[in-house]
Order: structure tokens, then sequence, then C-alpha cells
């Protein structure tokens, strides 16, 4: 191994790098290209490389095999190691010993690395609490992820075969856009209630909703199973759309508001306001329970007025079009990617 860092070189060392995991998207391959692009010497980095990075940014990535791996590179060559976080992994419900020996492996890692970067403040206090002699933690929020129109529908003929079907579907239920309701994300996370199951929270609002005039409902998620298993004998229209690069945009452009119930505990009060922001962004208008990386959201969405939301706020046509109008103006103005690859590039450059 060479005993002297590559000058200037900065390396992310994923814990995936599938582009269907979120904080790889949103937290590592984005951010790389665009420093990149500003001829930073950034990219992915090797476990062979025989040349240590001057830093080394851990992506989710935390294991003790490859914690050691980064501290031999600041052993050897003075890397700097920091750790990036998107998920309160300390908090898990229940008496499952792996995700007990994840949370205590985890506060190894945050005691032992240079810095640690997280994706909202809620996340940074319950990384202060859990390891208190950790005093650099420093919050860097995720890019707001823009619109997109896959230019290769040959790319995934499935994924646009189901959009298709997708489309045609609402066009037979008869719901206007602007009633078209959407549900996107993970189906769920080991060892925390939530995910798709919290739209059990908002089930009779939704059926007052359509009581009134017609809803449907779009999930766009990893288990269909689990949907169906969900929905089942729900009184409104409903669909399933499995997530996919190439058809996710286009498919939530098809929707006029997007739902995110949320079951609060320890883990969804730290998550990122990326779904907020997606949405807004796609144009669409945003009911939520409130969570702490929601808050600067309030003026222009619906958080934890469910009867509102789905009741006259969906009739409101003026003030829903203002409210995606300042949405996109607060994400323009703090969360693009040259801001938050701005934010990165000071962290690194520290």
């Amino acid at each position: 191994m060479n005993h002297g860092p590559s000058a200037r070189a900065v390396r992310w060392w994923p814990h995936t790098t599938d582009m269907r995991i979120a904080s790889y998207r949103l937290r590592c391959q984005r951010i790389v290209e665009h420093l990149r692009g500003l001829d930073m010497d950034v990219g992915l980095f090797r476990p062979e490389d025989t040349q240590v990075p001057a830093v080394l940014v851990l992506s989710k990535r935390y294991d003790p095999a490859s914690l050691e791996r980064a501290l031999q590179c600041r052993r050897s060559g003075g890397t700097r190691v920091l750790l990036d976080l998107c998920d309160n992994h300390f908090h898990f419900e229940g008496a499952d010993p792996a995700l007990g020996q994840r949370a205590a492996v985890l506060r190894h890692a945050v005691a032992s690395v240079d810095t640690v970067v997280v994706a909202s403040q809620a996340l940074a206090e319950a990384v202060r609490s859990e390891s208190p002699g950790q005093f650099r933690v420093v919050v860097v929020p995720d890019a707001a992820e823009p619109p997109f129109d896959t230019a290769h529908p040959w790319r995934a003929p499935r994924a646009q075969f189901r959009l298709l079907c997708l489309r045609q579907w609402l066009r037979g239920t008869g719901v206007p856009r602007s009633r078209r309701l959407v549900w996107f994300g993970n189906h769920g996370s080991a060892g925390t209630d939530g995910g798709m199951a919290d739209l059990q929270r908002i089930q009779e609002a939704m059926h007052q909703a359509h009581r009134q005039a017609a809803v449907s409902l779009t999930v766009i998620s990893n288990d269909e199973a689990k949907f169906r298993r969900i929905t089942a004998g729900w009184e409104f229209p409903r669909a399933y759309l499995p997530w996919h690069a190439d058809s996710f945009s286009p498919a939530l452009r098809l929707h006029g508001a997007c739902v995110i119930p949320v079951g609060l505990n320890p883990f969804t009060r730290c998550k990122t306001n990326n779904r907020v922001a997606t949405a807004l962004l796609h144009g669409l208008n945003v009911m939520a329970t409130r969570i702490p990386s929601y808050d600067e959201f309030a003026h222009c969405t619906v958080l934890d007025d469910w009867a509102y939301g789905l009741g006259g706020y969906l009739h409101d046509t003026e003030r829903r079009a203002k409210d995606v109008q300042a949405g996109q103006s607060l994400l323009a103005a703090h969360y693009s990617l040259d801001a938050i690859a701005s934010r990165w590039r000071t962290v690194v450059e520290a």
C-alpha cells in the first residue's frame, strides 16, 4: 500500500451501487458525478486500490470489515474518514439480536471516524445522543430529485408496459388527475413499523374523500403482495406499479397529490424530506404527517390535517397551484444538486 494519500482524491464507498436504492442515487452517485464535473478528483473506492485517498466517505457502510479497511487507510496514509448516514439504525423494535448487533456496530463506527455526515437535523441529534464522544457531526440534506423522461423505452420494456397499463387504468377510472393520489417508497424497513402499511392510518380519510368525489390511489413500491394484503376490500380504485428508474418519474406525473402518512417513532422522525421534495418537483401537492424535516414545507403542504387535505384541499385549485410553486421555489433555492454538492464539497475539503 502507498503510504501517502492520493493528492486531493476523494472516494465514496457506498453500501450498494443499486440505482433503485435512493440513498445511493441521492447521496453518492449524483454527488460524485456532479463534483467530477467540477474537476474534482472524486470517484468510487475499491478495497484493492493501492493508493489511499485523501478523504474516504463510507456511504451507509459501517460493517466491521469495511470500517477496518477505512481505518487502515487512515493509519497508513492519513486518510480522513467520513461516515454518511441517512437512517437512524440505532433504533429498532422487537428483540431481533441481529438488529441489536447492527446498532452496536454503528455506535462503534460513529465513534471511530473523523466526521459523521447525516441527512437531517433530527438524525444529527440521534447520533450525538447515541455517541456523545463524536463531536464532528455535519448535516448535508439529500439533493432534490428532479423529473426525467426516459429516452429509450425499449431499454426496460416490462417497466414501460406496466406504465402503459397504469396510464390506461387511470383513464378508465374516470378520476381527474387532481384527485389521483399516489404513495411511493420502500415497502418497509427491518426493525421498525411503517412504510407502505402506514397507508392504513389514512384509510378512512381516503374513503370519506371518495364518498364526496371519486379518488384513486396508486402505490409505487417494491412489494406487490403486501400492497394487495393492505388494500384488500378498500372502496376506491387502487393500482400498484413496481418502482423502476425508467417509469417512476412519468408515472408520478400522472397524479395530482402525494400522500405520506407516517407512524412516528425514533426511526421515522429522522427521515429526510426527499419524498416531499420529489413530489413537489413533479408538480404534485403533498399531504403528510409532520416530521422535523417537513417543517420548512408547512407553508406549501398540508401537514397533520387529513380531513382537510383529502377534503377541501383537493377542491382548492388556486391554493394547490400556489403551493406547488412555493415548494419548487424553496427547493430551487436550497436543495438543488448545485447547492447540495457545494455543501458536500465544503465537507470533504474541510
